[in-house]
């Protein structure tokens, strides 16, 4: 396609606006287009944009399209690692490592949550019991 061709090239100058909107044309005119899906996720985020939750709803939807896709399921988890989803974010390191162990990215990643599960998920514990101690006060 070649929306998704250009968003690349865009992408690739560091034009990212211009990129997010052809990948998004891209989606709009054939919307089983996963790597274009992908693509748009993979582009940085501004979270007040709302962004973020598109490039959510791109990786869920690419993941049904093609659930073979390594890089989709890395940049799921790291999704789900910022929004403190922490055993999802494990979850799809495990699955991307799985699917291809020579990307050293996905390799180093999948180790760090290995590594940092326990203190994260401690961390996301003690989160919520102070949310709950401020409400009950």
């Amino acid at each position: 396609d070649s929306r998704r061709k250009t968003g690349d090239f865009h992408n690739a100058q560091k034009e990212y606006k211009k990129a997010r909107k052809l990948y998004e044309q891209s989606i709009s005119l054939n919307p089983f287009n996963y790597k274009a899906m992908i693509a748009y996720a993979a582009l940085p985020r501004q979270p007040e944009a709302g962004e973020e939750f598109k490039s959510a709803r791109y990786l869920d939807r690419a993941l049904q399209l093609n659930p073979d896709s390594a890089f989709a399921c890395f940049l799921k988890s790291k999704l789900l690692f910022k929004k403190n989803h922490y055993l999802g974010a494990y979850y799809y390191a495990a699955v991307a490592r799985g699917k291809n162990r020579l990307i050293t990215n996905y390799n180093v990643w999948y180790k760090f949550m290995q590594e940092n599960l326990t203190r994260a998920m401690k961390k996301q514990k003690q989160n919520s019991w102070s949310s709950t101690e401020e409400k009950l006060k």
